[in-house]
């Protein structure tokens, strides 16, 4: 929250191994990514995990820009709204800029933004309109009348979960045990503006996947469990987001840069929109470190082989 002090730990507490982690198996993974920096010659880059910051503005909203997959909406607005919330949201950022001009890059950002607190944004209205165009094409009358139903009723936090293609996995249990830190902080002060819109009863999230090459067409996806293990993930906890998540269907896109995926452009691409709840996204952040060391995730690398 603005004017307050930050209520993150320091970012070098993750990478330095001080004694502030809540879990043995998320501070190795963010051990894990230091040498990861370390031992790549072509990303040898120093990175630290922070507060949204007015200077990563212009970095944050290039992640943005095809967030309505090219549609137009104010996407300065809405790279307004995840800066400005300092009390939710971490960016993970490059600190090696040349000199003090320099703009420096965000390599992956996670933030959760309250529905109800910015639905007269001009942003948050071309968004929910988008998603419901799309739940009404995709779903029949009594689906998109429950979606309906939980969007209205329900405290929805938005997930944005943004970061650059092939980004070392080993960063990303703790960027999302710190913004679930950050939620838990945020509930716990007595003088944030809306305080209930943030004591989430569900996440409203979407997303990119892949159906791989010669693999049945699927139909419109309502459920979990609908979509099949014939599926690649950009970013490899969205596996676990929808398997496990509570409201589901998916579209396919049309992309706008053909080259995005090099080889594998071929596939199907498709968006997902799905709504989970915010207790069982809080467990899968726990599962993250345990399943990132043990391999049982799907690795990002795989895109470009």
């Amino acid at each position: 929250k603005k004017g307050q002090q930050s209520k993150k730990r320091k970012p070098n507490d993750y990478l330095e191994g001080e004694e502030d982690f809540s879990d043995e198996e998320e501070e190795e993974a963010a051990l894990a990514l230091q040498d990861e920096m370390e031992a790549t010659e072509t990303q040898n880059v120093e990175v630290e995990f922070i507060d949204p910051q007015e200077s990563y503005w212009g970095s944050v909203r290039n992640f943005l820009t095809n967030y309505l997959d090219g549609g137009i909406f104010n996407v300065g607005e809405f790279a307004d709204i995840v800066i400005n919330q300092k009390s939710i949201g971490t960016l993970i950022v490059n600190e090696q800029a040349m000199d003090e001009s320099e703009q420096k890059d965000v390599f992956a950002f996670l933030t959760i933004l309250p529905l109800k607190v910015h639905e007269s944004s001009s942003s948050f209205k071309s968004i929910m309109a988008y998603f419901h165009e799309k739940a009404k094409s995709c779903l029949k009358g009594p689906e998109y009348n429950q979606f309906s139903t939980l969007l209205q009723k329900k405290k929805i936090g938005l997930l944005v979960n943004e970061r650059v293609l092939n980004f070392s996995p080993m960063a990303i249990p703790p960027l999302h045990n710190l913004v679930q830190e950050d939620v838990k902080w945020t509930c716990e002060q007595k003088d944030v503006a809306n305080l209930s819109e943030y004591k989430f009863d569900y996440l409203l999230y979407t997303t990119k996947i892949c159906k791989e090459p010669h693999s049945k067409e699927s139909k419109k996806k309502k459920k979990t469990g609908a979509l099949d293990n014939t599926y690649l993930y950009y970013k490899f906890e969205d596996e676990m987001i929808i398997r496990d998540c509570d409201f589901l269907f998916s579209y396919q896109m049309i992309p706008v840069d053909s080259g995005e995926m090099g080889e594998k452009a071929k596939m199907t691409l498709e968006k997902v929109i799905l709504l989970i709840s915010y207790q069982k996204y809080q467990n899968i952040v726990k599962d993250l470190p345990a399943l990132l060391s043990s391999q049982i995730i799907f690795e990002e690398n795989e895109f470009n082989q």
